[in-house]
């Protein structure tokens, strides 16, 4: 978890944005984005430890390790988080908009199915 928690820091100190100023409507959808990112990840920690569900992102794999999640998901944000920077104002708003929702359907996927939020990294 802290090693996720400081790559998402890390690069929004180290994005270069196409706009000097993130508005209130930028932080709010990032941090909101970032949060169902890593809900989905937390339910798809309790899939894994389950051994009974299948991964159904390609990038994963059917049934991927641990650390092979948690790579992806910290790549995932650091990679979210960096393109939401590099964006100009509008698209920025639609991209973590876009983001979020679909996050909110992988998680809420994952709790209609079952599983829960499992805090293990």
């Amino acid at each position: 978890m802290r090693t996720l928690a400081f790559l998402a820091l890390l690069s929004a100190f180290l994005a270069r944005p196409a706009e000097p100023q993130w508005r209130l409507e930028h932080k709010v959808l990032a941090v909101t984005a970032v949060t169902t990112t890593l809900l989905d990840h937390f339910t798809t920690v309790d899939a894994i430890g389950r051994h009974r569900y299948r991964e159904s992102n390609p990038f994963l794999g059917p049934h991927p390790s641990l650390g092979r999640l948690n790579t992806f998901v910290a790549a995932e944000i650091v990679g979210m988080l960096s393109i939401g920077a590099l964006l100009p104002d509008r698209a920025r708003t639609i991209w973590f908009a876009i983001i979020t929702g679909m996050e909110f359907g992988y998680t809420y996927h994952n709790f209609a199915v079952g599983l829960h939020v499992r805090l293990r990294v």
